[in-house]
């Protein structure tokens, strides 16, 4: 397995929470250096892997003294693709990039969306918002009495969820948003991550000193799983298969069996950023290697062994990157390409 890196402008960037589209990529640049004041503007643009030129690109600009970024991966429905920035909501026509619509907020928030049954559901801070994905117009909003939601709401058989910063993911009736089930952790710590739903049991890892599958039938934890309090938490799934890593702190990762909780295999990883399952045979990580580089590796996922590391980057200047890097780094694959957004001002491609 080769790659190789596609170039992204002349001044320095952080490629950030890009989509994957066929031979499309659209993504977010960050253009704030990692230890300089957040105040410039990013941008937004559509590549093509095949020429690997940029096809459009939407300012990321307004009126703010701090400087207006991506929040989250966009999302693509239909010939519309939804940004979710610092100071609001963007649509815009997913093959021109012109602006179809705009939500502006006063203060920046870390503003996230979903889409379930084509209405887009918005969560800023503490509250939800349900909005109009033709018009942009907001058709109804709830605060909570939490610090923030940690994740946008998730359906899963006709019943929605969200996690919290508040120690739980709370279940919420979709008309009112009133909360019906609370699903908690121990702490006081924000869950941080986004659930996952296998069969009668909802899944996820938080910063509290425990990884808890709640059985949705009872409405109560099926299983737990102790971990470090404190360390961040990283999932990632494939059917009945879970990776868990212990950021931070611990820096464990491993395998677990979703329904009968049985671990395959665990093993240390320094400093790993971003992490997909490919198939039941392999998953790719990006980690901090042994030289202090950062490096797309293939794992064996069935022991955990790695089997080659995709890049070398040893010529990349990474001292501005003392611990993780930026947020919105990904893995994504699909029936042509592989890519991953880890390194300053490119993106790294393998062509299957």
């Amino acid at each position: 397995m080769k790659s190789h890196s596609i170039q992204i402008g002349n001044s320095f960037c952080e490629p950030s929470y890009f989509l994957l589209d066929g031979a499309i990529i659209y993504m977010g640049i960050h253009k704030n250096r990692p230890l300089a004041p957040s105040t410039v503007h990013g941008e937004f643009i559509a590549m093509d892997l095949r020429s690997e030129k940029i096809i459009w690109t939407i300012p990321l600009s307004g009126d703010y003294v701090l400087g207006n970024e991506l929040n989250d991966k966009p999302i693509l429905f239909e010939n519309k693709i939804i940004l979710s920035t610092r100071f609001g909501l963007t649509c815009c026509n997913r093959e021109t990039g012109e602006a179809l619509w705009s939500i502006t907020y006063k203060t920046p928030s870390d503003t996230k969306c979903s889409l379930i049954n084509g209405v887009l559901y918005c969560k800023r801070d503490n509250e939800i918002q349900r909005i109009d994905l033709q018009t942009g117009k907001q058709l109804a909003k709830r605060k909570h009495r939490i610090k923030w939601f940690d994740s946008t709401i998730q359906e899963h058989q006709g019943r929605y969820f969200a996690s919290t910063s508040n120690s739980k993911i709370i279940e919420l009736e979709l008309e009112k948003f009133d909360s019906i089930n609370e699903y908690t952790y121990s702490g006081g710590w924000a869950i941080a991550e986004t659930p996952y739903f296998h069969k009668h049991l909802m899944i996820s890892s938080s910063y509290a000193g425990e990884i808890i599958a709640f059985n949705l039938e009872t409405n109560q934890p099926e299983w737990k799983i102790k971990k470090k309090a404190g360390s961040k938490p990283y999932q990632t799934f494939y059917t009945g298969s879970a990776l868990f890593y212990d950021g931070h702190i611990d820096s464990k990762l491993q395998r677990l069996e979703i329904l009968n909780k049985k671990k395959i295999w665990s093993r240390q990883l320094e400093r790993l950023q971003a992490f997909t399952i490919r198939n039941e045979h392999e998953f790719l990580a990006v980690y901090k290697t042994s030289e202090d580089t950062y490096n797309l590796g293939l794992f064996n996922f069935n022991n955990g062994e790695l089997i080659q590391l995709i890049t070398s980057n040893e010529g990349t200047d990474w001292n501005e990157y003392l611990y993780d890097l930026w947020k919105g780094i990904s893995i994504q694959e699909n029936e042509s390409y592989i890519v991953s957004n880890f390194k300053p001002n490119e993106i790294t491609v393998v062509i299957k």
